[in-house]
């Protein structure tokens, strides 16, 4: 009967170590998943602020030209241009000493609108800049 106590203990201390080593790498395994999707969250996180941002300066790019090109020809009406795959659309609107230009860039699903006003006459004049999402 003491033979088949001592078996037992021995037998019991291999598998507490065994327990004990699963549980270890259950909790390292748990750890090392949480840490990767953490990663993969931050990485798809900017890229949105990637795409968002260069929409964004693409659009202000179109708006100064639009600025520009309504300074040197005050009949200008606007027009689609298209810089490093954003589309942007300008449309003036407005008669007499007062026009808005609205640039507005779209790539995929990430889009801004700039609206400006400005007063053509008698000195070309910014009275507002609003960037819109």
């Amino acid at each position: 009967m003491k033979n088949l106590i001592k078996k037992i203990v021995r037998n019991t201390k291999g598998m507490a170590v065994l327990i004990s080593m699963i549980i270890i790498a259950s909790a390292i395994t748990v750890i090392a998943v949480g840490m990767g999707l953490n990663s993969i969250t931050e990485n798809q996180i900017n890229l949105a602020q990637s795409y968002s941002s260069r929409v964004l300066l693409n659009t202000d790019g179109c708006a100064e030209e639009a600025l520009t090109r309504m300074n040197r020809n005050s009949s200008y009406t606007g027009e689609t241009i298209t810089l490093d795959n954003t589309s942007c659309v300008i449309t003036i609107s407005g008669t007499g000493t007062s026009r808005t230009i609205t640039a507005t860039s779209t790539n995929g699903i990430y889009s801004k609108i700039i609206q400006i006003t400005v007063t053509i006459f008698p000195t070309f004049t910014i009275n507002s800049w609003l960037e819109n999402t």
